[in-house]
């Protein structure tokens, strides 16, 4: 379960909260469990924290950090990736989705299964279709800013 504290510092906003992180580079954020639907997260500094089974669900994670974190059975169905750092993350379980051309929604992937692989290649394929080409790394099942 989420630290309130964390939470509740998280909510007072991203600037905030990446002060806090730098003020307090000891702490790990305990984001385990939370509902972060919908969440702008943009350039949050997320590094190495837990969000287990977090709901991050249509949030804008855009250009943020998530380096180190622990995204065990998270939840990113329509997340926006975009530019997002994953870099040595637990990603198993982490669940996400991603979009072919014309914006359909496609099957369900697992972001740290060999499903990932074959839905990347399907978003590269529609990407380079697109004027607005999202570069997105191995971990990401959906990288856009459609």
């Amino acid at each position: 379960m989420a630290n309130q504290e964390h939470l509740d510092k998280l909510r007072e906003g991203i600037d905030t909260w990446n002060q806090w992180r730098q003020d307090h580079p000891d702490i790990t954020p305990d984001l385990s469990g939370a509902t972060l639907t919908s969440a702008n997260l943009q350039r949050a500094d997320l590094t190495s924290a837990n969000l287990r089974d977090a709901s991050l669900m249509r949030a804008n994670l855009q250009e943020a950090s998530l380096a180190g974190a622990n995204l065990r059975d998270a939840n990113l169905a329509g997340a926006n990736l975009a530019g997002t750092s994953f870099d040595d993350a637990i990603t198993d379980g982490c669940l996400g989705r991603h979009r072919e051309e014309g914006g359909q929604t496609a099957s369900r992937c697992h972001a740290c299964s060999c499903a990932r692989d074959k839905a990347l290649e399907q978003l590269k394929h529609s990407c380079s279709q697109k004027e607005q080409y999202t570069s997105f790394n191995r971990y990401a099942c959906y990288a856009s800013v459609w």
